[in-house]
């Protein structure tokens, strides 16, 4: 940015016309922006000169410098706001009512500004103009001013906009499916795979199509509806398991009756009740981190976490998500998210 960027502080429109956009295009409201900025710089040179010391000769020039800038920045928020569709009628007033000096500098007024073909405001505009400076993000549902939202999301995405938090994100959740394989007899699949039913009741297991993960840090988000008393939650390696697969080796996970399954072994030293006691449908996050060999789970909005250590680092085989049903009619389905999403972002998810 130049130096008569940095010192040039005038309103900032919220629209694409950015008196400093990089764009080529030449919409309306930068040609008219661009006008009326011209016929203040004349009138009041000031406002573009590098700022000094102020001394007591200065007094002057900054005082006409700070009137400049007020009449400015007053003419740009009329222009966004009360001028949309009539800009040629607030350049004409402004030139009119500066005319001596601009014929004085040769600055000749101009005709009315027909771009070559209309181009209709972007939904960005709209949104903003009709919100006061606020926009709600379609990802975590939360309103912003238009700052906080990038500039391809103002230009490109009109009612679907993603916030500067957001956006990064907004296209690495992705639903899994699950292995037409490794899976339990009475385990049948719905919408095309990505959901998994078990039909009858008694201990049903079902894993994840997805390549095992041997390194790194990853999060999945469970969503179990139908759920009662007990269900299993974990990771396992990708192989063919029995029915009672969370008493198997290679399985870690928590399950219902404040339960915990690891490599064989069952304990009852992680409190699971608070996860999904109670509910009917069961929304949870899990973070495998194969760094310092640890497997998480919190629900998204919870503070509260189960944690279990000592998941084997070095495993070839690796590991994909694995659950266990027990009654009829549960269903389940899972997304890999960001790993910076885990336990937060509960509504950016749908199922």
């Amino acid at each position: 940015m130049s130096s008569v960027q940095q010192d040039y502080s005038v309103y900032n429109s919220p629209f694409r016309s950015s008196i400093f956009a990089e764009s080529n295009t030449q919409t309306v409201r930068q040609v008219y922006r661009h006008r009326i900025e011209k016929i203040y710089q004349t009138k009041f040179p000031c406002i573009l000169k590098e700022k000094e010391n102020a001394d007591d000769d200065k007094k002057e020039e900054e005082k006409e410098e700070q009137e400049g800038r007020k009449k400015l920045n007053h003419a740009l928020q009329l222009l966004d706001e009360e001028y949309f569709g009539r800009e040629q009628d607030l350049y004409e007033f402004i030139y009119d009512k500066y005319v001596e000096c601009m014929q004085a500098n040769s600055v000749k007024r101009e005709g009315e500004y027909l771009p070559g073909k209309y181009s209709t405001p972007l939904i960005s505009e709209v949104l903003l103009t009709e919100n006061g400076d606020s926009i709600l993000c379609s990802e975590c549902l939360q309103e912003y001013g238009h700052a906080e939202f990038p500039d391809d999301e103002l230009q490109c995405n009109g009612y679907y906009l993603a916030c500067s938090r957001c956006a990064p994100d907004r296209n690495n959740v992705v639903a899994l499916k699950w292995h037409p394989q490794y899976k339990s007899d009475s385990v049948v699949f719905e919408n095309n795979g990505y959901v998994a039913k078990v039909t009858a009741n008694n201990h049903r297991y079902c894993l994840v199509n997805q390549r095992p993960v041997t390194k790194g840090i990853h999060c999945w988000r469970w969503c179990t509806k139908h759920y009662q008393s007990w269900f299993l939650w974990g990771i396992s390696h990708c192989k063919k398991y029995t029915d009672n697969s969370y008493g198997s080796q290679g399985v870690f996970g928590i399950a219902g009756s404040n339960q915990s399954y690891k490599n064989g072994q069952c304990t009852y030293d992680i409190q699971t009740g608070v996860f999904f006691g109670g509910k009917n449908q069961v929304i949870m996050d899990m973070l495998l981190d194969l760094n310092t060999g640890e497997l998480k789970w919190k629900v998204p909005g919870n503070e509260t976490e189960a944690k279990m250590t000592g998941i084997p680092k070095d495993n070839a085989q690796g590991y994909v998500p694995h659950v266990n049903m027990h009654y009829a009619n549960a269903t389940v389905e899972i997304r890999k998210i960001p790993t910076s999403w885990y336990g937060k972002m509960s509504q950016r998810v749908k199922f």
